[in-house]
């Protein structure tokens, strides 16, 4: 985890990437498993990680994940 932002009720979880290339979005996916390991541990805190979003810090891009339905490009 490189940035977990508290509201005090719920999470916003974000990895910083150094990732490059141009198949943003597939290699942003690729990142799910890792996600959902950092929002299992955030879980036992008792609070909810609202949003995941991996950031190609190089790119200045940011996809969102959902680690239930995939992925959104914001």
């Amino acid at each position: 985890v490189d940035f977990l932002a508290d509201n005090g009720e719920e999470y916003v979880l974000v990895d910083h990437k150094s990732y490059r290339g141009t198949d943003l979005e597939q290699k942003a996916l690729s990142y799910s498993g890792q996600l959902a390991v950092y929002k299992g541990a955030i879980d036992l805190s008792g609070k909810t990680v609202k949003t995941s979003l991996i950031h190609f810090v190089a790119l200045g891009v940011i996809y969102e994940v959902n680690l239930n339905s995939g992925i959104s490009n914001d």
